[in-house]
């Protein structure tokens, strides 16, 4: 990421902003970081919560550093069912076409980023989305025809 100086690689650097912004309230949510050191090396972060068993439910960053110093992250929703089916919609997409809410621009959306600061506004403005609209979906409580 152009501007930062941190200690390893963008990955090392995306993954401590993520977890200042939004860490926090995904833990009280009741979501953990899952620990994998080659999805981390990828700049593929989830965060998982377990439900009834043996489900579960996921919200993964999937971060593209690019050699000019920009920097983009997707954010995709993963759920499993009862018999064992893995679901997954990107969050711009559940917001674009599931809920009709355009503030993105297209349901491919990624956010961009330059600069720390940048980062952060990004995470704090996916954060927003995630906790309005894509962990009530995963959890079952919002379906994209009751809004």
């Amino acid at each position: 990421m152009h501007g930062t100086r941190q200690e390893g690689s963008p990955y090392t650097a995306f993954r401590t902003m993520l977890e200042q912004v939004i860490g926090q309230p995904f833990s009280a949510a009741g979501f953990r970081l899952q620990e994998n050191a080659m999805h981390h090396m990828r700049g593929l972060f989830r965060y998982e919560k377990a439900l009834a068993d043996p489900l579960w439910i996921s919200v993964a960053f999937q971060m593209l550093p690019y050699a000019d110093g920009l920097g983009r992250f997707q954010v995709a929703l993963r759920r499993s069912t009862a018999d064992a089916v893995l679901q997954e919609i990107s969050l711009a997409r559940l917001v674009w076409e599931g809920f009709q809410v355009g503030q993105l621009g297209s349901p491919e959306h990624w956010w961009q980023f330059r600069t720390p600061h940048e980062l952060a506004y990004a995470l704090v403005e996916a954060g927003k989305l995630i906790f309005a609209f894509g962990v009530p979906y995963l959890e079952g409580s919002l379906a994209p025809d009751s809004h």
